[in-house]
């Protein structure tokens, strides 16, 4: 049985419009079936087949009893009318109950306040009873109705009570169904880890309760969780957003989580040298020869002299630093002679 706590208490307001797929429609309760018609369907259940917010319109209440309709939220309970005798809330009275989510189950409640009895929409079993006290009805056009009843199946009156005492419309920005296996997979939908999605096997590579069929990471259960548009088993950087995947130095590590974005054995923040190409050797500051005396720099060279003894001055360095032997260093010397830097 659902615990019912009426743990929030929301004003109803007397708007004259509603929403419906995100558009206005009249707040009327002209057009509702009647309490016997034959499409109803008597413990039927209302389910969010997308996300969306909810608006519910109390459209009519009968009987002896004084009672209280609620939208059971995850937050607590949210009051939708009362039927007493001065203070009954006044029929056509639209209640927004905020957003409901992909495959949630609208459940409302019905408390009799004189034996304190609750029941609630859906099927008996969640009832003192063990009877079904609503009903849904399609009004095809996106919207549902519920009624409700709180008569009580007795040894007098046993059985399914007559359902006729409370009218409610729901209506969502989203879209609602009363199927309970929205997609015919035979897993019904509070179950369906793909509830939209046809998937009769229920396979679910990840364990995330997101069926393989409907998940966008099937082989991940973090799935993308920097929104980059990748799943994190094939992201380089699956707490930092990088969509191009940019990974200089060929590590694994993209760019945007790498410690050492070009690899070169010194760490970011401590790299006076960024993006150092792949296999140069670099001094403590993480500089290689050709960016301490780049050759793209013609207003740092007087002459193309000045250039080549800058080039042999940070050769000897890595020469003495044991970066480099004395071949390389020859080669280095040489090819900076050969240039046309500085000139």
């Amino acid at each position: 049985m659902l615990k019912h706590s009426h743990a929030i208490f929301v004003t109803a307001t007397f708007a004259l419009a509603g929403t419906l797929g995100g558009t206005a429609r009249a707040a009327t309760c002209d057009d509702l079936p009647a309490f016997y018609d034959p499409s109803r369907v008597v413990g039927g259940q209302l389910f969010a087949a997308d996300t969306g917010t909810v608006t519910v319109t109390y459209c009519n209440a009968t009987g002896s009893f004084q009672k209280n309709v609620y939208f059971e939220a995850a937050e607590g309970d949210i009051l939708i009318g009362a039927y007493v005798s001065a203070s009954s809330t006044p029929f056509g009275t639209e209640v927004g109950v905020g957003e409901v989510i992909e495959g949630q189950e609208l459940i409302f409640s019905l408390t009799e306040l004189s034996l304190g009895h609750t029941y609630y929409t859906g099927p008996g079993s969640r009832n003192h009873d063990g009877y079904a006290h609503a009903a849904t009805f399609d009004l095809g056009d996106g919207r549902y109705a519920i009624a409700m009843e709180d008569y009580p199946s007795t040894e007098d009156y046993p059985g399914t009570p007559v359902v006729n005492d409370v009218m409610l419309v729901v209506s969502s920005t989203g879209s609602l169904s009363g199927e309970t296996d929205l997609d015919g997979d035979g897993s019904i939908n509070l179950v369906d880890n793909c509830f939209k999605t046809y998937n009769p096997d229920q396979a679910d590579y990840d364990m995330d309760d997101i069926g393989d069929a409907c998940d966008p990471c099937p082989m991940d259960s973090d799935g993308d969780i920097d929104g980059d548009g990748l799943c994190g088993d094939v992201d380089n950087c699956f707490y930092d957003t990088n969509a191009n995947q940019s990974d200089l130095d060929g590590d694994g590590f993209g760019d945007a989580c790498d410690a050492d974005v070009d690899g070169d054995g010194v760490i970011e923040g401590e790299d006076a040298c960024a993006q150092t190409p792949a296999g140069k050797p670099v001094n403590a500051d993480g500089c290689a020869i050709a960016q301490l005396c780049p050759c793209d720099a013609p207003e740092a060279w007087k002459n193309h002299g000045a250039y080549t003894r800058c080039v042999a001055a940070a050769a000897q360095d890595f020469l003495e630093a044991g970066l480099i032997d004395k071949a390389t260093k020859a080669t280095v010397i040489s090819d900076a002679a050969k240039s046309a830097c500085g000139k």
